[in-house]
């Protein structure tokens, strides 16, 4: 069993960074024979370890601090001193020394609320560099990716579980960003819905078993007949689990478009992505809230250019939030009209326009 670390005193530290300082300084006079690669190979997770300890000399400083202007516990507390708590940070994982004020029923580590620490074990730095890397790759990537750079990295649970704690307050986060400065003259958003997989392990497992032998591999019409004969009767769905098993999420694209000296309208400006769960209303609602943060509220008379595949729900909503806009549909229908923008404000016009 692994005994709890000793979190040294500042002056300790003080004394351990100096030495090292000396240690690092007089390896580097020994490196006349060592190529630039090697030495900064080298160098690197030295310049770690001292970060290390200047994290630990941070928090040991603060601990003591705590200690000196907070003597005694809130009434109806009791205090702990020198609990050890290991900390990940962008130089690694670090250990320090904290106060614990606890009474029946629960307590509380006071310094790391003054640090604005979470209880997960790692500072918002890592935290929020994580969370960014996971939104461009996979977990799994995203540990790869921080070991590379970092050294180091926390698991794979540990880097979704912050993905998830920080999504929590992108709503808010959202709707209190600030709107982008020099945006151009017209507005153009793009909604679109997606299905993504929600496949259940078990599922997943079915589709990926062996393949039963083909008794009629000339007829389509017996061949399904016979799988239809080997799989048995189709087990009743409940009500949403749908047969693709796939969950629909809205995106919402918006961006700028600024005239040009000649006439032309030059961009995107200022792209903004927003993608929710959420009914398709919310999306079409967020749009509009941002569209109005943007300065392109009803009666700007600013033009609005709303981008749809012709989804009949988001066809009624922006009617309903964008009565101004102009509402393009983006049609695949024929080959002679595929990916063809259609400027029309209703569907009967759009169907009018592809019959003629």
């Amino acid at each position: 069993m692994e005994s709890t670390p000793v979190a040294p005193t500042v002056e300790e530290l003080k004394a351990n960074i100096g030495q090292e300082v000396t240690l690092l300084m007089e390896w580097i006079l020994t490196c006349q024979s060592l190529t630039f690669f090697a030495f900064e190979t080298q160098l690197i997770p030295r310049v770690f370890a001292l970060g290390r300890l200047f994290v630990q000399l941070f928090l040991c400083m603060r601990q003591e601090q705590f200690q000196t202007m907070h003597p005694q516990p809130q009434p109806g507390y009791k205090r702990i001193d020198d609990r050890v708590r290991w900390l990940g940070t962008f130089f690694g994982k670090t250990h320090y020394r904290r106060t614990y004020f606890y009474r029946k029923g629960g307590g509380y580590h006071p310094l790391d609320i003054e640090l604005g620490l979470t209880s997960d074990g790692f500072s918002m730095w890592i935290q929020s560099l994580a969370a960014r890397m996971a939104t461009k790759m996979s977990y799994a990537q995203a540990v790869v990716v921080l070991t590379m750079f970092l050294r180091w990295s926390p698991t794979q649970d540990s880097i979704e579980t912050m993905v998830l704690g920080l999504g929590r307050h992108t709503g808010a986060w959202f709707e209190a960003v600030p709107a982008p400065e020099g945006d151009g003259e017209v507005l153009v958003i793009q909604i679109d819905s997606k299905a993504t997989p929600t496949a259940t392990e078990e599922e997943l497992e079915k589709r990926r078993g062996p393949r039963r032998e083909n008794p009629h591999p000339g007829s389509q019409r017996h061949r399904g007949r016979a799988a239809r004969q080997r799989r048995g009767p189709k087990k009743r769905r409940k009500k949403g689990d749908k047969a693709k098993n796939g969950k629909m999420a809205t995106i919402v694209t918006m961006y700028t478009l600024k005239q040009s000296v000649d006439g032309t309208l030059e961009g995107p400006i200022n792209k903004r992505v927003y993608a929710s769960y959420a009914p398709k209303r919310h999306a079409v609602a967020i749009a509009r809230r941002e569209a109005d943060k943007r300065g392109f509220g009803q009666g700007s008379r600013k033009l609005i250019q709303i981008v749809t595949d012709g989804d009949n729900d988001l066809e009624r909503y922006i009617e309903e939030y964008f009565p101004e806009a102009e509402h393009t549909l983006m049609c695949f229908t024929s080959p002679s009209t595929s990916g063809k923008l259609v400027s029309v404000s209703t569907r009967k016009a759009a169907m009018n326009w592809l019959s003629g």
